[in-house]
């Protein structure tokens, strides 16, 4: 619109100028003066604009030309100069070929080659854009169980928010990926990808069909269920926004690798006292893994609640108040310029 503007402006500035020429060209005829307050536009001027700029305007329309100017595209090295916005990775293939319809409760999907199954927790009426919150349950709990305990019903009615709680492989008689030490394939113990496949292929079928917010993926996880976010992170930071680990770390059972992009952690465990069978001391672990991550530049909250091997009361109040402020950039929260509110207890700090 504004270039035809400028284009009809100067056509009818030229046969103003020329309608001039022959009134002033008339009015010489006819005895004008021609004096110093003469405002006659002869006509070699005329031609000499014309030819100049067959379709230029006047001097006097030279801001309307800069406006014009402007707003073409800018050169290509400005373009380049400015920064993209940073974007999580896209889902991966899915590896069963056709995604299913996945609905809310017990689904069972071919993943990693293998019939797995999740439950689905959905919000009253699902909206595009939704949050994905993958949780991960320990040695012996069920997927339904930590998920009711992580808050599954209330953070998915209050919020736009899919709750995810997948079954593992022994609970569902896969001899090929039963791990009965670990629960999930991880570690110095298995070699075994099937648990990372129904993490791919979850995240990709409800990218498929739920047009989630992909900026919006959290994993969280108690004890063995902890230790699998922990390796999630490690080895999947390019799609996971944030995290919550209850009891988890690297160190013993999980070597530590720098996670392919920087991501905030809320790192929780119960002090000395927090660890399995004498074997699994999640207070070494955790300090190790928080320390490390430190390090590389990830934002870490440490609640170290020194009530041992749990989750402390009231735990998804700030677990939430922290995930979900937090969306898949640069690793960078909030937090680090404000503080932690009073949702947080006084045992979660930031660590300096």
């Amino acid at each position: 619109m504004l270039v035809r503007k400028i284009g009809f402006t100067r056509i009818h500035l030229v046969l103003w100028l020329l309608a001039a020429c022959l009134w002033s060209v008339s009015c010489d005829s006819g005895g004008g003066s021609g004096g110093a307050n003469d405002t006659t536009v002869p006509d070699s001027a005329v031609a000499d604009q014309v030819a100049a700029d067959p379709g230029g305007p006047a001097a006097d329309l030279a801001a309307a030309d800069n406006v014009a100017q402007d707003a073409q595209t800018p050169p290509e090295d400005i373009i380049a100069d400015v920064p993209a916005v940073p974007q999580p990775a896209k889902p991966k293939k899915y590896s069963g070929g056709t995604c299913p319809a996945l609905v809310a409760g017990k689904n069972t999907l071919m993943m990693g080659g293998l019939k797995r199954s999740v439950e689905l927790y959905l919000p009253p009426h699902p909206a595009p854009g939704a949050a994905v919150v993958f949780v991960w349950h320990g040695n012996g709990d069920t997927p339904k169980n930590i998920a009711q305990f992580f808050g599954a019903d209330s953070i998915t009615k209050e919020n736009n928010l899919i709750m995810v709680s997948p079954y593992d492989c022994c609970s569902e008689g896969h001899t090929e990926c039963c791990d009965m030490t670990t629960t999930w394939n991880f570690g110095k113990y298995s070699e075994n990808d099937k648990d990372l496949a129904v993490f791919d292929d979850l995240l990709s079928c409800l990218d498929q069909q739920g047009d989630i917010d992909n900026t919006r993926v959290y994993t969280v996880g108690f004890s063995a269920g902890a230790l699998w976010s922990t390796y999630l992170v490690l080895h999947r930071a390019e799609y996971i926004a944030a995290t919550g680990i209850f009891s988890g770390g690297t160190g013993m059972v999980i070597e530590y690798s720098k996670p392919a992009y920087p991501l905030p952690a809320l790192l929780a465990w119960g002090g000395p006292n927090d660890k399995y069978m004498n074997v699994v001391m999640f207070d070494t672990m955790m300090k190790e893994f928080s320390g490390k991550l430190q390090a590389d530049g990830h934002f870490v909250i440490e609640c170290n609640h020194g009530l041992g091997h749990n989750v402390p009361y009231g735990a998804t109040t700030w677990l939430y108040k922290f995930l979900l402020v937090h969306t898949w950039k640069d690793g960078t929260s909030p937090f680090a310029q404000t503080g932690l509110g009073k949702e947080f207890p006084e045992y979660c700090v930031i660590p300096e």
